[in-house]
C-alpha cells in the first residue's frame, strides 16, 4: 500500500502523456503516436479495470484493495470531470473481453480463445451445452459462451506456488544430458488437475478454431531446446525461462488445445468497450 499513490498518479497522468509525442524510437521517430482525446473524442464512459493480479490482491487484503480503488476513482473523476468506473472484472469477464474483442474481425464465432497471463489463464468459447456457460449478446445476437479463469495459474503465479524445480531450471539439460521435457512436467502434474474440468467442458463444445493470446504470443519452437537444453541467453527473465517455456506448452497440451493455434493480437481491453457499449451481459 505504500506505493499506492504512485500506482494512482501513474494511471491519471497517462491521460495526458497519451496526448503528447512518444519517446524517440529507430530513425528519429516516436516508438508510439500521440492521441489526443480532447480533440478526437466526445467520452461518454471512463473505466478502469484490472485482471487477475488484482483478483489475487482483494482475496489478501480485500481492504486495502477497497482503498487503492477509492482514491483512484476520485483522482480520475476529479481529472475528467464525470463518473467513472474503476473496479476488478471478474474471472467470467476477463476471459469474455478477449473472446469479444477477437470476435470482431471474424466472421462467425465458432472459435475458442486461451490466453495466458501472470496471474490467471483464461479460457472462452461458445458452448451452449456448458452448465456455467451464460448468455452474451455477440452483434445484436444471443450466444451462449463459456468463459473460465483459473486464477493462480498464470506463468509467474504457477511458478511461485509450484516453488524451485530444478528439473526446470535454466540450462537444466547441460548437467543432464538425458533431459527430457517429461522431468519438468512432472512437477507441474498439479496443473492437469485444475484444467481437467475445462477440458471436459472443451470437449463438448465440438469443432473449434483456436487462437492464442497473451504470453502465448511469445512462445517459440525453439524455447525448450534453448532454454533448457542448451542455456542460451533469454532476453526476458532467464533464471525462469525454462520453466516457461515448459508450461506454457503443457498449460495447452492439459487443455488439448493445440500449440501450434493460430495468435491473436487483439486486446481484452476492445472487448470491455464492446461489451460496455452493446451492454453484452444484459
Amino acid at each position: 500500500m505504500s506505493d499506492a499513490g504512485t500506482v494512482v498518479d501513474d494511471i491519471v497522468s497517462a491521460l495526458e502523456d497519451m496526448r503528447l509525442d512518444g519517446p524517440p524510437g529507430k530513425n528519429g521517430q516516436p516508438e508510439w503516436s500521440a492521441f489526443d482525446w480532447k480533440a478526437r473524442c466526445n467520452i461518454e464512459t471512463a473505466a478502469v479495470y484490472a485482471t487477475g493480479g488484482m483478483r489475487l490482491a482483494e482475496q489478501r487484503d480485500a481492504r486495502a484493495s477497497a482503498v487503492l480503488w477509492k482514491m483512484l476513482n476520485d483522482q480520475l473523476s476529479a481529472k475528467l470531470g464525470m463518473r467513472v468506473t474503476t473496479r476488478t472484472l471478474t474471472g467470467y469477464e476477463e476471459g469474455l473481453f478477449a473472446w469479444l474483442a477477437t470476435r470482431e474481425d471474424l466472421h462467425d464465432g465458432n472459435f475458442g480463445v486461451v490466453e495466458m497471463g501472470g496471474a490467471s489463464v483464461q479460457v472462452s468459447f461458445p458452448c451452449p451445452e456448458c452448465e456455467t456457460a451464460r448468455q452474451v449478446k455477440v452483434k445484436g445476437r444471443p450466444v451462449t459462451v463459456y468463459s473460465h479463469s483459473l486464477l493462480d495459474w498464470g506463468q509467474d503465479e504457477a511458478g511461485k506456488k509450484l516453488g524451485p524445480l530444478p528439473a526446470c531450471e535454466h540450462g537444466a539439460g547441460l548437467e543432464n544430458p538425458e533431459w527430457q521435457t517429461a522431468h519438468c512436467t512432472a512437477g507441474l502434474g498439479a496443473s492437469s488437475e485444475a484444467f481437467l474440468e475445462i477440458r471436459n467442458f472443451i470437449g463438448k463444445a465440438g469443432e473449434l478454431h483456436w487462437y492464442l493470446s497473451g504470453a502465448f504470443l511469445y512462445m517459440r519452437d525453439t524455447d525448450i531446446d534453448h532454454f533448457c537444453r542448451k542455456g542460451i541467453h533469454s532476453a526476458f527473465e532467464q533464471e525462469t525461462s525454462c520453466f516457461r517455456a515448459v508450461y506454457l506448452r503443457n498449460t495447452l497440451l492439459s487443455l488439448g488445445v493445440p500449440a501450434e493455434s493460430e495468435h491473436s493480437t487483439a486486446d481484452w481491453t476492445l472487448g470491455a468497450v464492446i461489451c460496455t457499449s452493446t451492454q453484452c451481459l444484459e
